[in-house]
C-alpha cells in the first residue's frame, strides 16, 4: 500500500466506516450566537439544499449556520473583496443582522481543535469540497451521541468560530432580530466591521 503523501495533502478523507463507534468530541457551549440574513425572511432558517458546508448531502436534515461575534456572521455572509476595498451600501440593504439565543447548552462536534485530529481529518474539512464536509456532516448527525449540531472555524477568518445546528435542535434556539443593515445604527456597525478587513462602505 502506498503511503500518503503529508506534503501534498489533496482531497479531503471522507468519514470512516466506523465513525459511529468513534467517541465524537463534543463540547457544550452555552452562548449567544449571531447571523446576518435577508431581510424579508425571518433570522432561523436551516436550509435542506445542499449549497452550504455542512449541509445534508440529500436533505436529510435541514443546518442553521451562526457565528460566535457578530465579525463572524458579516465576514461569513457578506460578499467583499478586500483588493477592492468597497461595499456598496445597496448591496447589503437586504441584510439584517440577529442573535441567535439558547434556552440550554448546545452539544457540538469540535471541529477547532484537537477534535479533528482524534477523528482522522484536518483543517481542509472546513476549507475544502463540500462534498466531503457534507458527508462527514451526516455522519455526525448519524452519530449515537446525537450532537446539536458542528464547531467549527471561519473560513474567510479562521480566527472567528462558526457553528452549523442540526434542525433538531431547533426548540432550543430563538432569534431576537437587531436590525437592518440599511438603518443608520447598524450601517455603523457594518462600517466598523469590515473596516477591519480593509473595506469601507460607500453610498451608490
Amino acid at each position: 500500500m502506498e503511503r500518503p503523501d503529508h506534503r501534498r495533502p489533496g482531497d479531503h478523507p471522507g468519514p470512516p466506516a466506523d465513525i459511529q463507534d468513534h467517541k465524537l468530541p463534543i463540547r457544550d457551549i452555552d452562548h449567544v450566537w449571531f447571523r446576518v440574513h435577508g431581510v424579508r425572511h425571518g433570522p432561523i432558517y436551516f436550509g435542506r439544499l445542499g449549497n452550504n458546508r455542512f449541509d445534508a448531502p440529500h436533505a436529510e436534515f435541514g443546518m442553521l449556520y451562526v457565528g460566535m461575534d457578530a465579525h463572524c456572521a458579516v465576514v461569513e455572509t457578506v460578499a467583499f473583496v478586500p483588493a477592492m476595498g468597497v461595499i456598496a451600501v445597496s448591496s447589503v440593504a437586504h441584510l439584517a443582522l440577529a442573535s441567535i439565543e439558547t434556552n440550554r447548552p448546545l452539544r457540538l462536534v469540535d471541529l477547532t481543535a484537537d477534535g479533528l485530529v482524534r477523528l482522522g481529518g484536518d483543517a481542509r474539512l472546513t476549507t475544502g469540497a463540500y462534498e466531503v464536509s457534507q458527508s462527514w456532516s451526516h455522519a455526525f448527525w448519524q452519530h449515537p451521541s446525537v450532537p446539536d449540531g458542528l464547531l467549527y472555524r471561519s473560513r474567510h477568518d479562521p480566527s472567528r468560530m462558526s457553528a452549523a445546528i442540526y434542525d433538531r435542535a431547533a426548540d432550543a434556539i430563538a432569534a431576537v432580530r437587531l436590525g437592518d443593515f440599511g438603518d443608520p445604527g447598524m450601517r455603523n456597525l457594518l462600517q466598523r466591521i469590515i473596516a477591519e478587513y480593509g473595506c469601507v462602505l460607500v453610498e451608490d
